[in-house]
């Protein structure tokens, strides 16, 4: 009866886990998504190391989402959803490119971020299909993820690039 018990903990401990959302640490997801913009700018020949410097990617605003002001023309979310949100945003109004990172706080609240991200799109298809069409291009080659409670959004020229440094981020 002992050796029954052991065996019931140990099973519901080991499903417990494999059901689990992925977690990993936020910081480490910006970080792979940076790592992989800075690589991809790297690669065109028009930047050295030094553009890099103290983190900044030339071109780019990075924003907090939990603590920065107006962060609305990136993202219209209600932040009460959010655990940890961040964006990278392209600084000229020539260039769609924005990736957004989110973590939702909850399993309730995913239902709401990923809403969000969907009029996020839909705004972005909006602007763009009677703007630039080269730009609209990357729009529509969106990529929105889900892992867990973790979001990822990516209009971007090379969006496979973020998708595989974020799932990357998870190993």
């Amino acid at each position: 009866m002992k050796k029954l018990s052991i065996v019931l903990v140990l099973t519901l401990a080991v499903s417990a886990l494999v059901g689990c959302s992925p977690n990993v640490p936020f910081d480490k997801l910006v970080k792979a998504i940076n790592d992989q913009v800075i690589a991809d700018l790297k690669a065109t020949g028009n930047f050295d190391d030094d553009a890099f410097a103290d983190g900044a990617i030339p071109g780019y605003l990075q924003l907090d989402l939990m603590q920065d002001e107006n962060t609305e023309y990136v993202i219209d979310i209600d932040k009460s959803l959010l655990a940890e949100g961040y964006a990278l945003a392209a600084m000229f109004n020539i260039n769609a490119d924005q990736i957004i990172v989110l973590k939702a706080k909850d399993k309730a609240s995913a239902k709401g971020v990923q809403a969000a991200l969907e009029a996020t799109l839909e705004a972005q298809e909006q602007v763009w299909s009677q703007y630039l069409p080269n730009q609209y291009e990357k729009v529509k080659n969106n990529i929105i993820e889900q892992k867990g409670l973790y979001f990822l959004y990516v209009t971007y020229g090379a969006p496979e690039n973020i998708v595989t440094a974020f799932n990357n981020a998870f190993k």
